[in-house]
Protein backbone atom coordinates (compact mmCIF):
# COMPACT_ATOMS: atom_id res chain seq x y z
CA UNK A 1 0.00 0.00 0.00
CA UNK A 2 2.66 2.25 0.58
CA UNK A 3 4.15 1.80 -2.57
CA UNK A 4 1.64 2.66 -4.41
CA UNK A 5 0.64 5.82 -2.53
CA UNK A 6 4.26 6.98 -3.02
CA UNK A 7 4.10 6.08 -6.91
CA UNK A 8 0.57 7.57 -6.73
CA UNK A 9 2.14 11.37 -5.70
CA UNK A 10 5.71 10.62 -7.10
CA UNK A 11 6.89 13.83 -9.73
CA UNK A 12 6.09 12.24 -13.26
CA UNK A 13 7.33 15.49 -15.43
CA UNK A 14 6.86 13.17 -19.42
CA UNK A 15 4.25 10.34 -18.45
CA UNK A 16 4.62 7.44 -20.92
CA UNK A 17 1.89 7.05 -23.58
CA UNK A 18 -0.86 4.72 -22.31
CA UNK A 19 -1.19 1.17 -23.27
CA UNK A 20 -5.10 2.25 -24.48
CA UNK A 21 -7.64 5.32 -24.11
CA UNK A 22 -8.38 4.55 -19.86
CA UNK A 23 -5.42 2.15 -19.30
CA UNK A 24 -4.90 4.43 -15.86
CA UNK A 25 -8.06 3.79 -15.07
CA UNK A 26 -7.78 -0.45 -15.22
CA UNK A 27 -5.04 -0.08 -13.32
CA UNK A 28 -6.74 1.80 -10.28
CA UNK A 29 -8.87 -0.66 -10.52
CA UNK A 30 -6.45 -3.83 -10.52
CA UNK A 31 -4.34 -2.45 -7.64
CA UNK A 32 -7.08 -1.45 -5.45
CA UNK A 33 -8.91 -5.03 -5.91
CA UNK A 34 -5.41 -6.61 -5.29
CA UNK A 35 -5.08 -4.59 -2.14
CA UNK A 36 -8.64 -5.94 -0.95
CA UNK A 37 -7.64 -9.57 -1.43
CA UNK A 38 -4.11 -8.87 -0.03
CA UNK A 39 -5.65 -7.11 3.26
CA UNK A 40 -8.34 -10.04 3.74
CA UNK A 41 -5.68 -13.04 3.02
CA UNK A 42 -3.38 -11.44 5.16
CA UNK A 43 -5.56 -12.13 7.92
CA UNK A 44 -7.73 -8.40 8.37
CA UNK A 45 -11.12 -9.39 9.59
CA UNK A 46 -12.85 -6.21 9.18
CA UNK A 47 -13.93 -6.97 5.88
CA UNK A 48 -16.53 -3.35 5.84
CA UNK A 49 -13.88 -1.38 7.21
CA UNK A 50 -10.85 -2.51 4.74
CA UNK A 51 -13.20 -1.82 2.19
CA UNK A 52 -13.82 1.77 3.48
CA UNK A 53 -10.23 2.47 4.30
CA UNK A 54 -9.38 1.56 0.67
CA UNK A 55 -12.16 4.03 -0.37
CA UNK A 56 -10.82 7.00 1.69
CA UNK A 57 -7.25 6.20 0.56
CA UNK A 58 -8.15 6.42 -2.88
CA UNK A 59 -9.70 9.49 -2.21
CA UNK A 60 -7.17 11.06 -0.43
CA UNK A 61 -4.84 10.05 -2.92
CA UNK A 62 -6.58 12.23 -5.48
CA UNK A 63 -6.76 14.84 -3.20
CA UNK A 64 -3.11 15.03 -2.86
CA UNK A 65 -2.42 14.72 -6.62
CA UNK A 66 -3.92 18.14 -6.79
CA UNK A 67 -1.24 19.60 -4.90
CA UNK A 68 1.72 18.42 -6.85
CA UNK A 69 2.91 20.00 -10.13
CA UNK A 70 3.13 16.97 -11.91
CA UNK A 71 0.08 15.27 -11.26
CA UNK A 72 -3.81 15.62 -11.60
CA UNK A 73 -6.84 14.33 -9.86
CA UNK A 74 -9.07 12.66 -11.57
CA UNK A 75 -12.13 11.95 -9.96
CA UNK A 76 -13.22 9.18 -12.50
CA UNK A 77 -9.19 7.53 -11.15
CA UNK A 78 -11.24 7.16 -7.57
CA UNK A 79 -14.46 5.71 -8.94
CA UNK A 80 -12.02 2.97 -10.88
CA UNK A 81 -10.46 2.63 -7.56
CA UNK A 82 -13.86 1.71 -6.13
CA UNK A 83 -14.98 -0.13 -9.04
CA UNK A 84 -11.40 -2.17 -7.90
CA UNK A 85 -12.95 -2.32 -4.71
CA UNK A 86 -15.83 -4.37 -5.22
CA UNK A 87 -14.04 -6.38 -8.03
CA UNK A 88 -11.76 -7.20 -4.93
CA UNK A 89 -14.39 -8.01 -2.35
CA UNK A 90 -16.23 -10.36 -5.64
CA UNK A 91 -12.93 -12.03 -5.58
CA UNK A 92 -12.60 -12.75 -1.70
CA UNK A 93 -16.23 -13.60 -1.74
CA UNK A 94 -16.22 -16.12 -4.49
CA UNK A 95 -13.25 -17.62 -3.06
CA UNK A 96 -14.43 -18.18 0.26
CA UNK A 97 -17.79 -19.94 -1.30
CA UNK A 98 -15.66 -21.68 -3.16
CA UNK A 99 -13.29 -23.00 -0.33
CA UNK A 100 -16.22 -23.89 1.70
CA UNK A 101 -18.01 -25.60 -0.64
CA UNK A 102 -15.06 -28.35 -1.47
CA UNK A 103 -14.36 -28.78 2.54
CA UNK A 104 -17.25 -28.79 3.75
CA UNK A 105 -16.22 -31.49 7.03
CA UNK A 106 -13.47 -29.03 7.57
CA UNK A 107 -15.58 -25.77 7.87
CA UNK A 108 -18.07 -28.06 10.13
CA UNK A 109 -15.64 -28.76 12.00
CA UNK A 110 -13.91 -25.97 12.99
CA UNK A 111 -17.02 -24.45 13.89
CA UNK A 112 -17.41 -21.86 11.22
Amino acid sequence: MVAGVVLALWPQPNPPRPWFAGADKVEHGLSFAVLVWLGVRGGYRRTVTLLAGLLLLGGAIEVAQSFTATRTAEWLDWFADAAGIALGAAVVRFEVRRRASRSPGLEQEHGR
